[in-house]
């Protein structure tokens, strides 16, 4: 979904299909139908919005130390390198 997002295709279809199928078989080997591709889509919609509300992936070098501290409080953790002027109080390493 996140490749599909950065591309230039105007539908899931034609992204599965003419990209996907073709381009990416050597990391997909096993790829489903376009008609089963969607039903799985369908089906984790709602697991995948809770994963993206429980955890953000980017880069705290261009996000400021009190944005930070302030997406921390409302349980969404970035994960990647602790800068050097980020203080540890606000990281759960439990």
């Amino acid at each position: 979904m996140v490749l599909f997002h950065g591309m230039n295709q105007k539908t899931m279809k034609n992204f599965y299909i003419n990209f996907v199928q073709k381009h990416l078989h050597d990391f997909f080997p096993h790829t489903v139908s376009n008609i089963r591709f969607v039903e799985l889509m369908q089906q984790s919609a709602l697991p995948m919005t809770i994963f993206l509300k429980l955890c953000c992936l980017g880069d705290k070098g261009y996000i400021s130390v009190q944005l930070t501290q302030h997406l921390f409080d409302n349980d969404i953790h970035l994960f990647t390198t602790i800068k050097k002027n980020y203080d540890q109080f606000f990281y759960d390493f439990s």
